[in-house]
C-alpha cells in the first residue's frame, strides 16, 4: 500500500514545479498562478495536499509507485506459492508410511539415488 510521502516546504515545491512545469502544476492543482508564485516565494506556507499531489506526478513518485507495485507483487507470489504447496500436500494414507518412496510432504525434497 502506498504511503503518504514525506514532503514539505517551498524547496520541494520548486523541485516538483521544475520537473513538471509551472503551467501544468497550476492546472493540476487548480490554483491561480499568483497563488503558486506566493508559495514559491515563501510568502505563504505551502499546504501539504498540493505537495503530495505533485509528488506523485514527478519521477520520484513514479519510482516509488513502481517499487511498491514490484514488492507487493513479490509478496503475493510468495503467498500463492505457500497456498499451492498447502493445497498439493497429501497426508499419508493408513497403509502408507512417511518413509515410503512415493510419499511427498510439503517442502521436502526427495532424493532418488540411481543404483547401477
Amino acid at each position: 500500500m502506498l504511503k503518504v510521502p514525506r514532503v514539505g516546504g517551498a524547496a520541494q515545491l520548486r523541485l516538483f514545479v521544475d520537473e513538471i512545469g509551472f503551467a501544468r502544476a497550476c492546472k493540476v492543482l487548480a490554483v491561480h498562478e499568483n497563488t503558486m508564485r506566493r508559495w514559491l516565494r515563501e510568502e505563504t506556507p505551502v499546504p501539504a495536499a498540493p505537495l503530495q499531489a505533485l509528488y506523485w506526478l514527478t519521477s520520484w513518485g513514479f519510482a516509488d509507485a513502481c517499487s511498491e507495485a514490484h514488492w507487493s507483487h513479490q509478496f503475493l507470489l510468495g503467498k500463492i506459492r505457500e497456498l499451492e504447496a498447502a493445497a498439493n500436500w497429501r497426508a499419508p494414507a493408513a497403509w502408507q508410511a512417511a518413509n515410503d518412496r512415493d510419499y511427498r510432504a510439503a517442502g521436502v525434497v526427495v532424493l532418488q539415488l540411481i543404483q547401477n
